[in-house]
Formats: C-alpha cells, sequence, structure tokens
C-alpha cells in the first residue's frame, strides 16, 4: 500500500472546501434567477387576464350600446 502524503491530502482537502463553495454559490444565483423568472411570468400572466378581462368588459359594454342604440 502506499503512504498519504499529508501535504496532497491538505491541498485535496482545500480543494473540496473550494468546491463545495463555488457549488453553493452557484446553487443560491440559480434559485435567485428561478424566483425572478417565475415572478416574470407570474406578473406576465397576470397582465394578460387583466387585458382579456377589460377587453371582455368593453365588447359586452359596446355590445349593450349597439342594442340600445338599434
Amino acid at each position: 500500500m502506499s503512504e498519504i502524503d499529508p501535504v496532497e491530502f491538505g491541498k485535496l482537502i482545500g480543494s473540496m472546501q473550494h468546491l463545495t463553495t463555488s457549488i453553493t454559490t452557484l446553487t443560491e444565483k440559480v434559485e435567485t434567477l428561478e424566483n425572478k423568472l417565475n415572478t416574470g411570468r407570474g406578473f406576465i400572466l397576470g397582465l394578460t387576464i387583466a387585458a382579456a378581462g377589460v377587453g371582455g368588459s368593453v365588447g359586452a359594454y359596446m355590445h349593450k350600446l349597439g342594442e340600445i342604440l338599434k
């Protein structure tokens, strides 16, 4: 069996800690990006629904107005 070099083992531990920190940071950034994307989609969906509601209301009002003017 080969012996474990303590210096190389220390370098390995340091590298693993750096990698773990980098992955944690990347995970946080991806989650933030997903949250922003989901919020944006919800906002756009809300605007679309509101616009459809306003359009439908205007259409119904014009229909009633057209019946009254006949």
